[in-house]
């Protein structure tokens, strides 16, 4: 028989399980069509935090890029090729001359992802009243 303090453990961690598959994106771009090699990157996928980079800049240096999120030079070229594919960042220049910038179509596209993040996040809680939530954030708040 569980004590309580070990139910209390494993439900936590089943609720953070699932607000961390909520935010998973449904099919891993950094990875095209092929299923991920090895476990999923940690955090954003790359392409999310070029695009999230870039909304904080106007534009961006390739090796300046490569250098901020410690990207491979040849995993970075991948990357941006399928951006700009998308139409998510246009590119002007060759090279290591290259400025990167993001298009409405990036910014739109990590809008949309954030909306249905928190959509996902939301449900996970939905079967709890608004006095339940509050009362897990008070017990969450005090147990840290």
């Amino acid at each position: 028989m569980k004590t309580i303090n070990e139910e209390l453990v494993e439900n936590i961690n089943r609720i953070s399980h699932k607000i961390k598959l909520a935010n998973r994106p449904e099919k891993p771009e950094c990875h095209g069509d092929k299923p991920p090699m090895g476990p999923p990157p940690k955090g954003k996928p790359m392409h999310e935090r070029i695009l999230v980079l870039l909304t904080k800049v106007e534009s961006i240096e390739k090796p300046q890029l490569e250098m901020i999120l410690g990207i491979p030079h040849s995993m970075n070229d991948k990357i941006l090729k399928d951006l700009v594919e998308k139409n998510y960042v246009s590119m002007n220049g060759k090279g290591k001359d290259a400025i990167i910038s993001i298009t409405d179509a990036g910014k739109t596209k990590l809008q949309q992802d954030e909306e249905k993040k928190k959509a996902n996040e939301a449900a996970v809680f939905d079967a709890l009243t608004d006095e339940e939530k509050a009362l897990v954030v008070s017990i969450l708040n005090k147990i840290q």
